[in-house]
């Protein structure tokens, strides 16, 4: 019946709107904090079928998530420790200290069946198809496994060079990714799960399909530099935690 009263030609042929439709949708999807991009294999978000198993997708809260398929391309543009504990969702620890005796705790729980525990690396990256920055965790023993090739798409700058020691390379900026998804299974066949397939990207991001530079520059700052190494809750309520 709206339909009828009020039709679609209605509001054609009118003046157009300064504002393109991206900065609508930036608005309805703007947060204060860096949103996780997360590989999935099984779980909730896996279960009620808002991704399939080997679907890369922004995790929006602890009941949703959006799925952006099983191929994306991203650029890697920094990296930080990280280790997390999530036996107690209600007070999650995180630290990006390697070298405190929570990492270590953490660390060393996480090789417990249903620790809630991960350590390993976190990624800041760009993101093609939404244009945004995430921050994508390998904290599995099978992403953990594949830090080496996703460190090769960072950065490198002459510093980096003079620091590591390297010869016969030049400086670059964070090269263009394409990751994909491949399914793998445990030696006894009991278990599987999804790990990332890297793949060099020929098709170069465009100033459309990345965040501004302000803003990648204010994203590495806090990324480089986060208000604690290691959460409050941990600071309070570390001693008393149970284990």
């Amino acid at each position: 019946m709206s339909q009828e009263l009020i039709p679609a030609d209605l509001f054609t042929d009118l003046p157009s709107t300064e504002h393109a439709d991206e900065s609508f949708d930036d608005v309805a999807t703007a947060t204060d904090y860096l949103q996780r991009l997360q590989l999935l294999s099984k779980g909730k978000y896996v279960d009620s079928k808002q991704a399939a198993g080997g679907d890369y997708a922004i995790i929006i809260d602890s009941e949703t998530c959006r799925s952006l398929g099983d191929t994306i391309d991203v650029m890697v543009f920094e990296r930080r420790h990280k280790a997390l504990d999530m036996s107690d969702t209600n007070a999650v620890l995180v630290s990006y200290d390697p070298k405190s005796d929570l990492y270590a705790d953490i660390r060393a729980r996480s090789s417990e069946k249903d620790s809630g525990c991960q350590y390993g690396v976190e990624f800041l990256v760009a993101e093609r198809s939404t244009a945004k920055l995430y921050g994508f965790f390998f904290g599995t023993k099978s992403l953990r496994r594949v830090l080496q090739t996703m460190y090769a798409y960072m950065p490198l700058t002459p510093q980096d060079i003079e620091r590591r020691g390297l010869s016969d390379v030049e400086p670059h900026g964070p090269l263009p990714l394409t990751l994909t998804s491949k399914n793998v299974r445990s030696r006894d066949g009991k278990y599987s799960w999804f790990v990332p397939e890297f793949h060099d990207c020929s098709t170069p991001f465009t100033k459309r399909q990345l965040a501004s530079p302000e803003k990648i520059r204010d994203e590495l700052i806090k990324f480089r530099t986060p208000d604690v190494q290691e959460s409050a809750v941990v600071k309070n309520e570390r001693k008393g935690r149970a284990r």
